[in-house]
C-alpha cells in the first residue's frame, strides 16, 4: 500500500483523468482493510496464546517518516473536489462516494486512524516483553519436522569414527556457518564498530574444515549473529525472544524458507547439545588425570588472564592453537615428557594437539595472545 501510492506520488503517470478515483478508491479501501485488521490484531495482543505477527513491514510502518506518504494523492483529489463520482458507483462503509472531496476526507480518517493504531502498536511492543517474542518463535518452530533432521544427525554418528568433544564443537561451528552463509540475518540493522570489533572469526576459522569458504562480509553476519545467541562454555545458543523479535519484526520480508533454516539451525544444534552434555557428563564422573605438582600457580595466572575458567578448561574465545600452546609451555615446565598432549587432551576433551603443534611450525607462526601466555609461564 505504501509502495503503490509512493509510486504514484513519483510519477503521477495516469492515461485519463478517471484513473485518479479509481486509484484513490482502491488505496481507500486498501487503508480500510489495514484499519480492520490492525483494529483486530491489537484485540488479541494481549492475549498470552497470541503467537502471529502482522504480515507487514513494521520498520516501514513504524517509521513516521516514510509511511502512507499519500499527500500528493490528496492534493490531487481536493482539486477536484466537486467532481461527481455517482458514475463509479464508489461505496464506502455501506454508504456512497458522492464526490472526489469526499473521497479525499475519507482517505485524511483513515490514514490518520492507522496511523494512531500504528502508535498503539509500537507501545504495545515496548511493553510486550521477551516471553512474547520467545511465544512468537516457538510457534514458528513447532511448523519444522525435527524427525528428518534427527535421522541426518544419526547417520552422521554412524559415519563418524569417533565422536569426540572436539568433532561436537566443529560440527557446532559448521552447521551454523552454513545456515548463517544463506542470509537470513540480512534484514537486521548493520552492526556497529564496535560490535564488528567484537568478532572473532579466527575462532570460527580455527573449528572449520581447511579452506571452508566464507563470504566477505561474513563478519558482519557474525555481529548480527551474536545478537540472538550467547555461550555456554563451549555451547552455542539460541536467545530465543531475540530470535523471535528478529523474525516477528521482519516477517513481511523473510520467507518461508528464511525461516525453517533458522529454525533448523535451532534444531541442528539442540541435537549437537546433547551429544556434548552426555560426553561432559562422562568425563566428569570418569576418574580425573593426574595434575601435575606445581600446576596450581599457572592454572590460576591463566584464570586470571581469560583462557581458562574455575575448572581449568578453555573459555570459548581460546583457541585450539591458544590450547596447543598453553599445553607445551606446561609440559616444558613441569618436565612431562611422557604423554604431555594426552594429558590435556583428556583433561580439555580434544584431539591432535601434537598436530596443531606441527602445523604451526610448518607455518612458522605463534597463536594470538603468545606473549600473554608467555607471561604466565615466566618464572
Amino acid at each position: 500500500m505504501n509502495e503503490a501510492c509512493k509510486g504514484y506520488n513519483n510519477h503521477r503517470d495516469f492515461e485519463f483523468e478517471g484513473n485518479i478515483y479509481l486509484f484513490g478508491y482502491t488505496f481507500l479501501c486498501n487503508v480500510g482493510a489495514c484499519v480492520s485488521e490492525m483494529r483486530s490484531y491489537i484485540s488479541t495482543f494481549p492475549d498470552k496464546a497470541h503467537t502471529a505477527s502482522m504480515g507487514i513491514d513494521m520498520k516501514l510502518l513504524l517509521c513516521k517518516g516514510r509511511m502512507l506518504n499519500c499527500h500528493r494523492l490528496l492534493k490531487d483529489l481536493e482539486q477536484h473536489g466537486e467532481k461527481q463520482l455517482d458514475e463509479f458507483g464508489f461505496k464506502y462503509g455501506g454508504q456512497p462516494i458522492t464526490t472526489a472531496l469526499m473521497l479525499s476526507n475519507l482517505i485524511r480518517e483513515n490514514v490518520k486512524l492507522l496511523k494512531s493504531l500504528l502508535d498503539d502498536v509500537c507501545h504495545l511492543l515496548l511493553k510486550a516483553g521477551n516471553d512474547f517474542f520467545e511465544r512468537y518463535y516457538l510457534n514458528q518452530k513447532k511448523q519444522v519436522a525435527v524427525a528428518p533432521l534427527e535421522v541426518e544427525f544419526h547417520y552422521w554418528k554412524l559415519n563418524t569414527v569417533d565422536v569426540t568433544l572436539d568433532v561436537l564443537r566443529e560440527k557446532q561451528a559448521l552447521v551454523t556457518a552454513e545456515v548463517l552463509k544463506k542470509g537470513m540475518l540480512k534484514y537486521d540493522s548493520r552492526p556497529t564498530a564496535r560490535e564488528l570489533k567484537m568478532v572473532r572469526l579466527d575462532i570460527l576459522t580455527d573449528l572449520l574444515p581447511k579452506g571452508y569458504p566464507l563470504p566477505d562480509d561474513f563478519d558482519c553476519t557474525c555481529a548480527k549473529f551474536k545478537r540472538i545467541s550467547s555461550w555456554d562454555g563451549l555451547i552455542l545458543n539460541l536467545n530465543y525472544s531475540m530470535l523471535g523479535k528478529y523474525l516477528f519484526m521482519n516477517d513481511s520480508h523473510l520467507t518461508a524458507s528464511d525461516v525453517q533454516h533458522l529454525v533448523q539451525l535451532d534444531i541442528k544444534l539442540h541435537l549437537i547439545h546433547n551429544e556434548m552434555m552426555a560426553l561432559m557428563f562422562e568425563k566428569a564422573h570418569a576418574p580425573a588425570p593426574q595434575l601435575p605438582q606445581g600446576a596450581d600457580k599457572y592454572w590460576q595466572r591463566l584464570k586470571e588472564k581469560g583462557f581458562v575458567d574455575a575448572n581449568c578448561q578453555p573459555l570459548p574465545g581460546v583457541t585450539r592453537k591458544q590450547m596447543m600452546y598453553i599445553a607445551d609451555l606446561f609440559s616444558e615446565k613441569l618436565d612431562m615428557t611422557k604423554s604431555k598432549w594426552k594429558y590435556f587432551e583428556e583433561l580439555w576433551h580434544i584431539n591432535n594437539l601434537a598436530q596443531e603443534k606441527w602445523q604451526c611450525q610448518q607455518t612458522g607462526t605463534l597463536p594470538e595472545r603468545y606473549k600473554e601466555i608467555d607471561a604466565v609461564f615466566a618464572d
